[in-house]
């Protein structure tokens, strides 16, 4: 027995003989007496010592999976969509997937069997493409939910240049005021910020991809899939005490020219229409 399970060991080897020692003393063990009259978790009165009560056993390795192909080649086409196209997958687009594959493989041995190389009784057994097999299916692949990694992102070089730059010009501006007004006039500052927004915003969301990698990535045009609109914030120092102006201004696209229509009058926000969703240097200046 030893030798059928280590066919390239030689008797001197340490690992033979200790392989011979343990098959020894397997062969001599005795069996110990059951308890009389024990009573196990499950009921039994058999002396087992199992503490798992049979409709409480699972295998270690559990049930075998129907159609391990279909795993196999769904994995390769989830690799090859993330590796070479970069794009999102969900749940749906997976299931779509694993029912072309399935009917791939039975056209495959239907194939087979016309030819005489497959016996109709071994049809392969597929399983029913469900939400709860593709979560089974991404445990075992190890695909969870990841956050897509930064694509745009300034360097701390380049940052320290720009604010640098910004701070110089105020102090440039503010002490070429003090010098030409002194204190006779106090400077005034009117500011006003811009963030183009989306009403149907991905970029945020989480992509499926590999447990453990360093990096996930989609790509994406976002500017032809996502209708966009712009919001404008103003500000004043020193700030006025009955200010006339709105707090933030919506821009949204219209087929007319800059029309304003203030409706959310609580809010204190300023709801414009324009032909182009952004404000541009004409309907700045507007």
């Amino acid at each position: 027995m030893v030798r059928e399970d280590n066919p390239f060991l030689s008797e001197n080897d340490p690992r033979f003989q200790v392989e011979r020692n343990r098959y020894n003393q397997l062969a001599m063990k005795k069996e110990k007496p059951g308890v009389l009259g024990g009573v196990t978790i499950s009921g039994q009165k058999d002396g087992s010592k199992n503490k798992v009560a049979p409709g409480r056993r699972r295998r270690k390795a559990g049930r075998r999976h129907l159609c391990p192909e279909l795993r196999d080649e769904l994995f390769a086409f989830f690799v090859d969509t993330i590796e070479n196209v970069k794009g999102r997958l969900d749940s749906v687009i997976l299931m779509v997937q694993a029912e072309i594959i399935i009917r791939d493989i039975l056209q495959f041995f239907n194939d087979l069997v016309a030819q005489g190389k497959a016996d109709p009784a071994d049809r392969p057994r597929v399983p029913k493409i469900t939400f709860s097999w593709i979560y089974r299916w991404r445990l075992q692949y190890g695909i969870t939910y990841r956050t897509v990694s930064l694509r745009v992102k300034c360097s701390w070089a380049k940052l320290y240049q720009r604010i640098t730059l910004f701070w110089v010009n105020v102090l440039r501006l503010r002490w070429l005021h003090y010098f030409l007004r002194g204190l006779q006039q106090t400077l005034r500052f009117l500011n006003c910020d811009e963030k183009p927004l989306w009403y149907n915003y991905t970029a945020d969301q989480k992509a499926m991809a590999l447990r453990g990698v360093a990096r996930v990535e989609v790509r994406e045009i976002l500017a032809k899939r996502k209708q966009r609109f712009t919001a404008k914030t103003i500000t004043r120092w020193p700030r006025l005490k009955n200010p006339e102006t709105k707090k933030i201004a919506i821009l949204v696209k219209g087929k007319t020219d800059l029309v304003t229509k203030d409706v959310i009058q609580s809010e204190g926000v300023l709801l414009q229409y324009a032909s182009h969703a952004s404000y541009q240097e004409a309907t700045n200046n507007e």
